[in-house]
């Protein structure tokens, strides 16, 4: 009798059909999106506008009348969603002759609380983040933010969980009134 040797594969399929997520499951996440963006959108709406600053706290210490009355500031968007302020805007919080110094994305984050603003600058190629958080009062708008400079790259920046800016503390708080047109 003569031995065989059979060598082969034995493939054994198993499918699991899952089928796509239910139609309602994917409208509810898109339609979650959609809100949230929409949420955003209007919340950055209430903020846009020029703004001058009236008030200001850094280190515990108020700041001086004559920084305050240079500082003033932008907010466009929700479309460009850029900070833009006049050529001092950002002078006393970061260093002197600092590129894109006046041009500040921005974004904000609804249903929060405190309500979170967080802006980007870029540097070249590296994007340097100021997370903040803000309060809005009619034409009063208070934020509060680290803008400690950074040459050697971005810092790890906490956002704040108040509006205070205590002795000691990075952050900064800044008071505004919408200007008029």
């Amino acid at each position: 009798m003569k031995l065989r040797t059979f060598s082969g594969a034995v493939v054994l399929a198993v499918c699991v059909v899952t089928g796509p997520a239910p139609a309602d499951e994917k409208d509810d996440k898109i339609k979650g999106i959609a809100a949230k963006a929409e949420a955003a959108r209007i919340e950055a709406e209430k903020i846009e506008g020029t703004w001058t600053a009236t008030a200001g706290t850094r280190d515990g210490k108020p700041l001086a009348k004559d920084d305050l009355a240079k500082l003033s500031i932008t907010l466009v968007g929700p479309k460009a969603k850029q900070f833009i302020g006049n050529t001092t805007s950002l002078a006393g919080y970061l260093p002197e002759g600092s590129v894109n110094a006046a041009n500040i994305s921005w974004g904000v984050t609804p249903g929060t609380s405190p309500r979170e603003i967080d802006f980007a600058r870029n540097y070249g190629a590296r994007t340097s983040n100021y997370p903040g958080i803000y309060e809005l009062k009619a034409d009063e708008l208070t934020l509060c933010a680290d803008f400690t400079p950074s040459p050697d790259g971005p810092p790890m920046r906490k956002r704040p969980t108040k509006l205070d800016a205590p002795k000691g503390s990075p952050y900064t708080l800044l008071t505004f009134k919408r200007a008029q047109p």
